[in-house]
């Protein structure tokens, strides 16, 4: 009686896990689909908001590079007291006097010419700027692979769960079967044990899988913002896709962001050898200098005005601005070489991830002619049930066989997808705004 019981409970609860896990998958009215979650993602990440930020410093590293063409002002204004004392020879009393006054003084200065330091300077800033864009577009990329994979790793964890439930229905028939059989003496009592151990690796796998549903829903609230629900296979994106290898190849050079970054270091690092080769030359600047004076007491008053021009001839530095110029050509040396490294790094990467993909569309291909398989064979041992020739054991292990053929077909759809999403990203095409989610 109380073993019924315990059955009857473990039995209601699998179930309810089916039905919980179920919605996760079901379409309907306000189904969340993997666009949608990655546009919330995208509009709530502090990734995404600090990359913003980022390029925010980048502007305003432009526009400090640029008042280096624009003159500088500066005023002063002070105000002074002194005191003088004055020592008379045979005079017990010294005579003294107290002076204040008042000043104010302006100074300019412009940078005439230094053989294009400045302009060097301006376009070095852009360049930056130029890459740290790349650096957000590569951010963003992974951030969105981010937010893809856990979407997928929840509807497979779902469908897996569902799976070993129904297999746990499966070996809960089979055990009534072998029981039943036992009683009019067509199974023995290994038979019934087996069917019994058989339920019980079900309930196991069961919870291994209801874990790993739990982790995969906690990690999908960490990173979109919200709890899964009512989840739906995401689309085919093989539109986005280029048709050859070669020409993925020839994309992913082209126009992943990190390459383009490394481009854009090289020509930052050879401006920099350009500012350190002009340091070595003269430069010419124009100053102005005006001033007032006015004693406290008004007794006295006087302005001043000095214009002029200033040639800086470098003459002799130790070597030091030379041993600066070869740093920065070394330095571009360096960003050649780490150029060509991840370029390598990413055509193989493209290369990977191609065959990747073509692999997990073989495996969809055989998976469904195991469904296929699977339906037949069960179709003809239940025929062969009916005379007599097959019994209850074999129906339930081909349902089972059919059931796992089924869960393996969604598991390799969503390798199918991963690795799409993964080969748009590793040819540098994987952005919100290609997706069409903002």
């Amino acid at each position: 009686m109380l073993g019924n019981f315990f059955r009857i409970k473990r039995h209601s609860l699998l179930v309810g896990f089916c039905v919980a896990s179920t919605i996760l998958t079901v379409s309907s009215v306000n189904a969340e689909t993997v666009n949608q979650a990655m546009a919330y993602a995208f509009k709530n990440s502090p990734q995404m908001r600090l990359e913003k930020e980022k390029l925010k410093l980048s502007d305003e590293s432009i526009i400090s590079a640029q008042a280096g063409l624009m003159p500088t002002l500066n005023g002063e204004l002070s105000f002074a007291r002194s005191q003088t004392k004055i020592f008379l020879s045979g005079s017990a009393n010294p005579a003294s006097t107290v002076q204040m006054g008042l000043t104010a003084t302006l100074n300019a200065s412009y940078n005439l010419w230094d053989n294009g330091i400045t302009e060097n300077r301006i376009e070095q800033a852009k360049i930056g700027r130029s890459a740290q864009q790349d650096m957000a577009t590569l951010s963003e990329q992974d951030f969105l692979i981010q937010v893809f994979t856990i979407y997928v790793d929840v509807l497979r964890d779902s469908a897996l769960l569902n799976v070993q439930i129904k297999n746990f229905n499966v070996m809960s028939e089979q055990q009534k079967a072998s029981e039943a059989r036992f009683q009019v003496g067509e199974a023995t009592a290994t038979d019934v044990a087996l069917a019994k151990a058989r339920k019980s690796s079900a309930i196991s796998t069961i919870a291994s899988s209801k874990a790993q549903l739990d982790m995969s829903r906690a990690v999908y609230e960490q990173i979109i913002g919200h709890k899964p629900t009512n989840l739906r296979q995401p689309k085919n994106i093989s539109r986005l896709l280029p048709k050859s290898l070669r020409s993925a190849i020839a994309s992913a050079e082209k126009r992943h962001p990190a390459l383009k970054s490394l481009k854009k270091s090289v020509l930052s690092a050879e401006k920099s050898v350009q500012i350190a080769e002009a340091g070595l030359l003269p430069s010419a600047s124009a100053f102005g200098t005006a001033s007032a004076q006015r004693a406290y007491d008004g007794s006295a008053a006087q302005a001043s005005l000095t214009i002029g021009a200033k040639l800086s001839v470098p003459i002799y530095n130790g070597g030091i601005k030379y041993s600066q110029t070869r740093q920065e050509k070394i330095k571009v040396a360096q960003a050649r070489l780490n150029l060509t490294i991840s370029r390598a790094r990413i055509v193989a990467g493209v290369k990977s991830r191609w065959n990747t993909l073509k692999a997990s569309k073989i495996r969809i291909t055989a998976d469904d002619a195991q469904i296929r398989a699977s339906r037949a064979v069960l179709n003809g041992i239940r025929a062969e049930a009916e005379e007599g020739v097959r019994t209850s054991f074999d129906v339930l292990n081909s349902e089972k066989e059919l059931l796992s053929a089924k869960v393996q077909a969604i598991v390799s759809k969503r390798a199918v997808l991963l690795s799409q999403m993964q080969l748009l990203s590793s040819i540098g095409s994987l952005t919100a705004t290609k997706l069409g989610i903002r």
